[in-house]
Order: structure tokens, then C-alpha cells, then sequence
């Protein structure tokens, strides 16, 4: 059922994606109504490949640029639109999601109305390939009696109107009584059909509308591709044999029209369908000129490229690495929070050192304990705000609360490189429920200390207001300050800090010595086996000596590996306790008077 699930929900946005390049080609469609209908039939190709490719390339000129409905997601060198929301399997709104990509342009249903859908469009797939099987099969009862005329063309009397039927080696035929003239031109049109490969586009455009039938504009540019098709082969008839044959060739259209209003799987036919507007065209037709062929075939080539191309997505900043939970996003602004947040909090050390190349300050502990919050150096502050202005989105917000933002972020933000002391990093970004105007966001903010790597999570409010999409205030709650208390402490209690670096050495030490043990252990199990291979040589039969000394080699190789993995190893630790030593001596010095 899983499995179904996703490829339904996968077909339903290829099908949504389609529906825009069908309205697009019906609207050029229109427009090229007095151009030869050639121009038209091959609009549908950019329909046809949306139906069938979930993936496209990005280009600027993409017709879905101008719509804010779908989502972009990445994969490799292209691209896929989406206009459907991600669901957890088990129907859970609260499951953490991947940053930015799920941005819905519907509704979201639940998981029960998606099985059931699910399962009543492989119904309706599954009775309308039953019935095109079916159409096919008893077409080709009927024709089993026919006579070869010549080659490839036949004549049957079972039959009413001419059509091609095959798919590898198709197949002409014909009704009996056609006189001449009439079974020229039938005949050049069914030809031309053969010549275009009409006989495979049909029953893949057919195929199409079996996996998205639920779709109304999938069945509409079936039908009008049907007469796209059909009229494109009258003017190349016309074209061919003269303008002179149009009462005539209409009088046939007349005389073969089948009438048939709903598209079913059947062969190509001579008067298959739209039959008014086939003859109204061979009336009217006269040939283009060379300037409007021209244009039309621009027209064509730039819709088809625009109808599939995919729009380029938005560029994100390269610091942000989106290694963290996002939870209750609704809509594009919660992305965009969750974008500051990640840009705010996943900082390395290393990239504002340059900025904040500044002493420690030496500032006493408060009465209390703790110790007093930096005071802002005006330097610092002009750099830091040219460069979050380079690392922050300036379109996020309006223009009034980005200058806010910068001015915050340079005078308040500087604890992500505090005196060189370490790195945060963003575990999660959660917006609670809706309580009041502002958003309320939680995030959970990492501060790791180096080079030691101790750590400790903060929980950080954070209140954002939005309008019309824009964010217009965006604030850190005050318990951002335990943050800039945390590493200053740091800074201060440097004896601490050494304690926690010899504590992650011994752990080291303690697991290295633990996997030179292991290595050892294994070293004597190869050793004990060599011996054993090589006793067994030495009295074994002809008939098992390759064997043996096959397995001794693998072993002696084993062994020379391991034993060199083991002196790299006691290297390491040796390296390790030399640190230890130093360290403790250092301690020693210090305290001593």
C-alpha cells in the first residue's frame, strides 16, 4: 500500500504540473489556429513529456516561474516540481521535516483520503487498459478475414472505415468498394500516419490518460491531439495531391465519420473524430506562407522549452547546512525563520575570528557569580554588520526590519565566535502553536567548546512576526544571554577547561588501549593459525597442498596487516600519554609557589 501511495502521490503532481503546459498549449493552440495544424500537434510533446518525467532541467524562462504554487526540489543535475505536501506515513503533521522543499499548493490530505484515492485510480487504470486491450483484440477479429490488396494495404468488408492497425509492422485497411480516386487520397492520409509513426503516438498518448485519468485537462488534450493529429494529415493530403480534392475529400470525411464523442483505444481511422472541424478546415485550408511557418515554428520551440523547463531555485546561503529538525512549519515564512535560525546558530568558530580578532577581556566575576555580559566594540559591530548583511537574505524581510535585524545581529550576536572559544550549532527548530500575533519559535542551540569538544544544549526563544509574507520583526529571547555566559565562563575558568581536555584524552587513551587489545587478541588467533596451516603442509597429501598454502598466504597477509595497525596504534597512545604527562606538569607549575 506504501508503495502505491507514493506512486500515486508522485503521478497526482506530475499531473498537476501538466495541467499549466495543457491551458498554456490550448491558449498557443488558439492563437495558431489559422497556421497548419502540424504546429499545433507538436505542442503537445512538451504536455506529453510532463505526463511521462517527473525531472526536468531549470532554466529562467520556465512558465512556472510566474507561479508561487509548486516547489523545486533538487536532485543532482535536475529538477523536480512538486505540488504536494510531505505526509508521513502514519498521517502525524508534527513529524519533523527536512528544511525547505514541502511548500504545499494544495491542501494537505490525510492519509485515509490518499489510500483511497490511491486505490480507485488503479481501478480506473487498470478497467481502461482492460478495455483498450479489449478494442485492440476484437479489431483484430474483424480484420482476420481480409484480402491483401498489396503490400501492407488490405481490404475487408467488417468494416466501415479505413484505419492502420499494428504496432511493430502496421497495416492499412481498407473497406471493400472504394473506388480509385477515393482509396488515393484515403490512402495517402493513412500513409502519412505510418510515415510519423501516428500508429505508436496514439496508443502512448492513450497509456497517458490511463495513469491520469483523474485528471479533466488530461482528457481534453487527448481529444484535441486526437484532431490535431487527424487534421495535420488532411492538409498533408491537400498538400500533396492539390487544393483541387477538398469537396471531395470532405464528401469522404462525411461519408466515414464515425460520430464517436468519447475517446476510446481504437485504431487510427480515416473519420475518426472531430469530423465538423475536419471538414470546416479542408475547406479553409490554403497554404501558409514561408514568414508564417516561420513564426509558428519560434512560437512552438519557445513554448515547449518554457512548457518544460523547471523554474531555478533559489539560492541558499552556503553557511547553512540544514543539519537539524524542523518541526510545525506551515508556510514560507516558517521556512524563512528556520533559514535565520540555521544561519544564525550552525556558525563555525573559525569563520568570524578575523572579525573578532580581539583580546579576551579580563573581567572580574559579579558577587554573585556570574560574570558580566561583553560590552559592544563599535569596530566590531560595523564589520559584523557588513558581514550578515552579505549572509543574510535581505527579500526575507521588509525593509525596515532587515536594518533592525543587521543592527541586532552585529551588536548582540557576537557570542557565535566569542573569544575563539568554540562553535555553535542549530539541533532544532520548533514552532509552537499559534497563541498570539507573533510566531513562537523554540531553538535548540548546541554550544561545543574546542578544542575539548564539550558541550551543552540551550533552548532559545524566538519571536517573529510576518506580513504578507515578509517578516517584519525578529527577536532572540533573553536566555540568549546563557549562551554568551557559557563561553566567557569558558574563557575565564581555563583550568576547567583543561581539566575537561585531559578527561577527553584519557577517554582516548582508555579506548585506544582497548582496541590494541582487541588487535592483539586477533594477532594471536593468526599466529596460532599459521601454525596450524603449516604443520597440516607438512604432512598433507598433493591433492590439498594448493589449498593449504593458499590459506597460509591469506593468513601471513592478515598478519603482517594487523601487526601493522597495531604499531600505528601504540604510536597513538603513546602520542596521547605524552600529552597527559604534559599537561599534568604544566598544573604542577602553575600551582606550585
Amino acid at each position: 500500500m506504501t508503495v502505491l501511495r507514493e506512486i500515486f502521490l508522485q503521478l497526482l503532481s506530475m499531473s498537476l504540473t501538466s495541467s499549466l503546459v495543457i491551458a498554456v498549449i490550448c491558449f498557443l493552440r488558439f492563437l495558431l489556429k489559422r497556421a497548419p495544424k502540424k504546429f499545433s500537434y507538436w505542442l503537445w510533446a512538451a504536455a506529453a513529456f510532463r505526463l511521462i518525467c517527473p525531472f526536468s532541467f531549470s532554466a529562467v524562462f520556465s512558465i512556472f516561474s510566474f507561479s508561487s504554487a509548486g516547489t523545486v526540489h533538487s536532485a543532482g543535475p535536475v529538477t523536480r516540481m512538486s505540488y504536494l505536501p510531505a505526509v508521513s506515513p502514519a498521517g502525524d503533521p508534527a513529524q519533523p521535516l527536512t528544511h525547505p522543499g514541502t511548500i504545499s499548493g494544495i491542501p494537505d490530505p490525510g492519509p485515509d483520503s490518499v489510500a483511497i484515492l490511491s486505490l480507485i485510480w488503479m481501478l480506473g487504470a487498470v478497467l481502461m487498459l482492460a478495455a483498450a486491450v479489449f478494442s485492440y483484440r476484437k479489431t483484430c477479429l474483424r480484420v482476420r478475414a481480409a484480402v491483401m490488396l498489396r503490400p501492407y494495404v488490405y481490404e475487408c468488408d467488417a468494416i466501415r472505415s479505413p484505419f492502420v492497425l499494428g504496432f511493430f509492422r502496421p497495416k492499412i485497411y481498407l473497406p471493400f468498394g472504394l473506388d480509385a480516386g477515393r482509396q488515393k487520397y484515403v490512402l495517402c492520409h493513412e500513409e502519412y500516419h505510418i510515415r510519423r509513426r501516428d500508429y505508436l503516438i496514439k496508443p502512448l498518448a492513450f497509456f497517458l490518460l490511463c495513469l491520469h485519468w483523474l485528471n479533466p485537462l488530461v482528457w481534453l488534450a487527448f481529444v484535441l491531439l486526437s484532431r490535431d493529429m487527424e487534421m495535420s494529415c488532411d492538409e498533408k493530403v491537400l498538400e500533396t495531391l492539390g487544393g483541387d480534392l477538398r469537396r471531395e475529400y470532405s464528401l469522404s470525411l462525411l461519408s466515414f465519420g464515425s460520430n464517436r464523442r468519447f475517446p476510446v483505444p481504437n485504431p487510427l481511422s480515416f473519420g475518426e473524430t472531430g469530423l465538423r472541424e475536419r471538414i470546416k478546415n479542408v475547406l479553409t485550408y490554403r497554404r501558409t506562407g514561408a514568414f508564417v511557418s516561420i513564426m509558428a515554428v519560434i512560437a512552438c520551440l519557445l513554448t515547449a522549452a518554457a512548457c518544460s523547463a523547471n523554474p531555478i531555485q533559489p539560492e541558499v546561503p552556503e553557511s547553512s547546512n540544514h543539519n537539524y529538525e524542523m518541526m510545525g512549519a506551515e508556510d514560507e515564512a516558517d521556512f524563512h525563520t528556520a533559514e535565520l535560525l540555521s544561519l544564525l546558530f550552525d556558525c563555525q568558530d573559525s569563520e568570524l575570528l578575523e572579525i573578532m580578532a580581539l583580546p579576551a577581556p579580563s573581567v572580574a566575576p559579579l558577587p554573585n557569580g556570574d560574570y558580566p555580559t561583553m560590552t559592544s566594540n563599535p569596530a566590531i559591530d560595523e564589520a559584523l554588520e557588513q558581514y550578515y548583511q552579505a549572509r543574510f537574505p535581505a527579500d526575507y524581510f521588509t525593509e525596515e526590519a532587515y536594518a533592525r535585524f543587521l543592527q541586532r545581529a552585529a551588536s548582540q550576536w557576537f557570542f557565535q565566535s566569542f573569544a575563539g572559544q568554540g562553535e555553535l550549532q542549530l539541533v532544532k527548530a520548533e514552532r509552537l502553536p499559534a497563541g498570539t500575533d507573533a510566531r513562537s519559535w523554540t531553538a535548540t542551540v548546541r554550544a561545543v567548546l574546542l578544542p575539548s569538544g564539550v558541550s551543552q544544549d540551550f533552548e532559545i526563544p524566538v519571536s517573529v512576526q510576518e506580513s504578507e509574507g515578509k517578516l517584519t520583526s525578529f527577536l532572540l529571547g533573553e536566555e540568549v544571554g546563557s549562551l554568551q555566559q557559557y563561553f566567557f565562563r569558558s574563557a575565564m575558568e581555563e583550568t576547567g577547561l583543561q581539566d575537561a581536555e585531559q578527561e577527553a584524552w584519557k577517554r582516548d587513551l582508555e579506548a585506544r588501549e582497548e582496541k590494541l587489545a582487541e588487535l592483539q587478541a586477533e594477532l594471536s588467533s593468526y599466529e596460532a593459525r599459521i601454525e596450524v596451516l603449516a604443520s597440516e603442509l607438512e604432512t598433507a597429501e598433493e591433492s590439498r597442498m594448493g589449498t593449504l598454502k593458499t590459506e597460509l598466504n591469506s593468513a601471513e597477509l592478515q598478519r603482517r596487516i594487523l601487526y601493522q595497525e597495531a604499531e600505528a596504534l601504540e604510536q597513538e597512545i603513546e602520542k596521547l600519554r605524552l600529552l597527559i604527562q604534559d599537561s599534568v606538569s604544566a598544573e604542577n607549575e602553575d600551582v606550585s609557589p
